[in-house]
């Protein structure tokens, strides 16, 4: 909820009111010592809200605007009696008050695509490696590696990865001609079932809340951009050790969802911090457990981890929740 103006008298707010109602701009209308504020419920309705108060200050005594406390009045008259239909039907299953959101289609549709991507990548790695009656075979499986492993890659890792590496990394050439879904696809692909199982159950818990509280399309954007950005920077600034000394490289060969989700978990924590009124929250344990497990990754204890990834992630999630609201307070608005 927005302010969009404060007015001398009562009788001028609830003209204004009444005819952003017949445009269906709902407001609220609040006394205060200066006069009476009038509040834009719905914040993507600015625009077009100080457009028309720009209108009714240059001319309140317009016919229009006369005329819009009847067609206000048959407007709620309208609303009220789809609020006693509603009221009447049986009220859907909600879930209990405070128990998580329920992942939505795309969080379905993510974690779906994963399990597909991990179940032929790993199917073929063991198939490879001696069959599934082999002794390397739950290895393979937990850990999506053994020591010795006879062929360390398979046809679904070459199509999903940013950059095929059958002769080494190349210059991202395959994007440039055109495969452009390499630069998203990384996210798709797991290393054994520890690892795929960890990051499901992480994407249940940031993706539902933020696709349940912030709408499909913004949690599809989100997830995109950050996996683009987190993808990229991992290819070109892979660390590693060589001979003892640390190294920055370019390397293909990293996959996961987890660049996505520090990228969802910084957006939550902004949005926490910032504009609690969304209703996403973070539980500070879960705050201090993702930056622990951020900074255990890059120790090497955990074998080679895209770590790149994570911090480029978190970033781009921190910058994306925190924007509006340094947005407005640049320009001076209150925040919600």
């Amino acid at each position: 909820m927005r302010q969009l103006a404060i007015l001398p008298n009562p009788e001028a707010a609830r003209t204004l009111a009444d005819y952003l109602l017949t445009l269906r701009i709902d407001t609220h209308l609040e006394p205060l010592p200066e006069g009476w504020a009038v509040w834009v419920r719905d914040e993507d309705r600015m625009p077009q809200a100080k457009q028309e108060l720009a209108e009714f200050t240059s001319n309140p005594t317009d016919k229009r605007f006369a005329a819009a406390r009847q067609a206000a009045e048959t407007v709620r008259r309208r609303q009220q009696k789809q609020d006693e239909e509603d009221a009447a039907r049986p009220a859907p299953a909600r879930p209990a008050p405070g128990a998580p959101p329920r992942p939505g289609p795309w969080t379905f549709g993510l974690m779906a695509t994963c399990v597909l991507v991990f179940v032929f990548h790993t199917g073929h790695l063991i198939t490879h490696n001696g069959g599934f009656g082999s002794p390397d075979a739950v290895s393979i499986l937990l850990w999506g590696h053994v020591k010795g492993m006879a062929e360390p890659t398979s046809p679904v890792q070459q199509a999903f990865s940013i950059a095929s590496f059958r002769a080494g990394p190349d210059d991202l050439d395959q994007i440039e001609h055109g495969q452009v879904w390499r630069l998203v696809t990384p996210i798709f692909l797991h290393f054994g079932l520890v690892h795929l199982a960890f990051n499901m159950t992480m994407l249940w818990q940031f993706g539902a809340a933020v696709e349940d509280r912030r709408g499909a399309w913004r949690y599809l954007l989100l997830v995109l951009v950050v996996a683009v950005i987190s993808n990229v920077a991992q290819y070109y600034l892979d660390v590693g050790s060589k001979d003892g000394v640390l190294v920055v490289q370019r390397n293909p060969m990293f996959g996961g969802m987890s660049g996505v989700l520090y990228g969802l978990f910084g957006y939550l924590w902004m949005k926490s911090r910032y504009e609690p009124g969304l209703g996403l929250s973070l539980n500070p344990r879960a705050i201090l457990w993702m930056i622990a497990w951020l900074f255990l990754c890059m120790t090497g204890t955990l074998g080679n981890v895209a770590n790149t990834a994570h911090v480029a992630g978190l970033i781009v999630g921190v910058v994306i929740g925190v924007a509006p609201h340094l947005w407005r307070v640049a320009l001076g608005r209150r925040p919600t």
